[in-house]
């Protein structure tokens, strides 16, 4: 081979075709990597929609709690009882209002009438007429009031949410109105408000980082431009992002108000700097490479292979890997050189790592139960999604366990809720130490009934696991003298295992887990019961299976 020939015809194609080569470098990036770079940038407004609609929502818990202190005090019973100005000079003075940061407070007898209102703008101290909550009657809408109320009995009762006015939009909270020691039946309902503007509205912007703004959908000074994106905006499309400049992206959704009409229409403001960052980076990149060419066409081929094409096909693998890559697993700095494409995948990197760290946050938030601390309905629904799938991949086995305190309810009516939360506690440890291999996973389903999910584990072993889930609650003695079944707390428990069919889905083991489960509380409770689907299996080609599930 003539190196030299080749070299000159190489550097003959490079002089002719450099110009050709530039423009399809060009446009390959703007092919790949503008559109990840706006999917990332579109990605991480996502991420802060959902941190302001959590500030907000988070913001509207606090309220009801500091409804929740006021409502359940022997001075608020007595005084709607009967209302005495001593209570009106110590509590309800402007003072009050300041310190709550709250524009309205309405306590309101059970039939609506008002027994003592007010409404005010914290931001000017002055009086504030807010129409939706008259002095004079029942707020609108006046459902929130028997919805608060309920039975007259629970004290944590109550109803909370975010209602549009003609003043603007206002977080609400209403409580029905009991003793200190949360005894009754309740006499009335306290009311607070807090409108969503002003030094609330920038605590909250400064609490997320975000710039952001909140609208009401029925108020008529709503611009169109508003009114066509909420329009876009649907139950499978619930976030809408646009790009307003260079340097501005803007991002929607709705979430409900008060009624749980979806009226309430939340923008953020987000920078483009990232995606700017790549754009100016690559325009560096693309300048360098020019210059080259033009200096040196015989050297133009080594750099271009060895300082651009190779560190962006290294960038290029390693976001390729990142994309198909779980999104928990810790990612790894990119080996890139120092120049502009590596500082474009460190930045990149950094990037990653803040959508991971504010995804896992969201993750874990919304994955696991507040009281016991499992994994909740939505994260064993997905585990064993996932792992049914694998389990059908590889013709595996897996065992479904649901489990149910017995007669959780008569010990809740006799030993009170709290009693009740703490069992739930103590039973759920004690279940998370009964199924404790590497992929177990323990969950609460719901109320006082758990779902564990055991992946490669057969009939056999399933109830083995069931088993020794029984005796270790039993064994921890908890006092239960209104159960039907034993002196201690107990529980029941029913198993479907073993290898999946194709035919079959999850959601039909967790049913034969629950006809399981059946068939343990009609023999007895306090054990176990178990159900092949195998052998159902059979049964159902035979056209002779029915369902017991009660």
């Amino acid at each position: 081979m003539n190196l030299r020939s080749l070299w000159f015809k190489f550097g003959a194609i490079c002089v002719c075709f450099a110009v050709i080569l530039i423009m399809i470098f060009m446009a390959g990036l703007q092919v790949f990597f503008a559109p990840m770079a706006r999917d990332l940038e579109s990605q991480r407004a996502r991420l802060d929609i959902d941190r302001v609609t959590g500030a907000l929502f988070h913001e509207l818990t606090n309220l009801h709690q500091y409804t929740l202190d006021w409502a359940a005090w022997d001075d608020t019973y007595r005084f709607v009882e009967s209302p005495y100005p001593e209570y009106i000079e110590s509590n309800l003075g402007d003072a009050t209002f300041v310190n709550l940061k709250i524009d309205a407070m309405m306590l309101y007898k059970p039939n609506g009438e008002v027994v003592w209102g007010k409404t005010w703008d914290q931001e000017t101290g002055e009086t504030l007429h807010v129409k939706e909550l008259p002095l004079d009657g029942p707020p609108d809408p006046g459902f929130i009031l028997g919805v608060a109320l309920g039975d007259f009995k629970d004290p944590y009762s109550g109803y909370s949410g975010i209602m549009g006015t003609e003043s603007g939009l206002m977080f609400v909270s209403v409580r029905p109105v009991f003793r200190s020691n949360l005894t009754g039946p309740a006499n009335g309902v306290l009311l607070f408000g807090r409108l969503v503007r002003g030094r609330l509205l920038q605590n909250l912007q400064q609490l997320v980082g975000v710039p952001f703004a909140v609208f009401w959908m029925h108020d008529p000074k709503l611009n169109d431009d508003l009114r066509d994106i909420a329009d876009r905006l649907t139950v499978d499309e619930p976030i809408y992002t646009r790009e307003v400049s260079n340097s501005k992206l803007e991002g929607y959704t709705l979430i409900p108000d008060i009624e749980s009409d979806l009226s309430i229409l939340v923008r953020i403001n987000a920078d483009r700097d990232f995606f700017n960052l790549t754009a100016a980076t690559f325009d560096r990149a693309m300048s360098y490479a020019s210059y080259l060419l033009t200096a040196v066409l015989g050297i133009f081929a080594f750099l271009v292979l060895m300082l651009v094409l190779r560190p962006l096909a290294r960038l290029e693998a390693y976001v390729r890997r990142v994309q198909s890559q779980p999104q928990l697993e810790k990612l790894d700095l990119p080996k890139l050189p120092r120049d502009e494409i590596g500082k474009l995948g460190r930045a990149f990197y950094q990037l990653l790592c803040q959508l991971q760290e504010q995804s896992e946050k969201l993750r874990e938030m919304s994955f696991r139960d507040e009281l016991t601390g499992l994994a909740n309905r939505r994260a064993v629904i997905g585990y064993l999604d996932e792992r049914w799938k694998l389990a059908l991949e590889q013709k595996s086995d897996i065992a479904v366990i649901i489990c149910d305190v017995d007669y959780f309810k008569d010990f809740n009516d006799h030993y009170g809720h709290d009693m009740g939360d703490e069992v739930l506690k103590e039973v759920a440890s004690a279940l998370r130490r009964g199924a404790n291999k590497r992929l177990d996973l323990v969950a609460r389903y719901g109320g006082e009934e758990f779902l564990i999910v055991l992946p490669g584990a057969d009939l056999h072993i399933g109830e083995q696991v069931a088993e020794r889930l029984v005796k270790r609650v039993y064994e921890m003695k908890l006092p239960h003298h209104f159960s039907q079944v034993a002196q201690y707390v107990s529980v029941s428990c029913g198993v479907a295992a073993g290898s999946p069919g194709e035919d079959e889905t999850k959601e039909e083991w967790i049913r034969l887990a629950d006809e399981a489960l059946y068939k343990a509380k009609e023999s007895g409770r306090n054990r176990f019961a178990a159900i092949n689907p195998a052998d159902l299996r059979n049964l159902k080609r035979s056209g002779s299976y029915n369902s017991v599930n009660p």
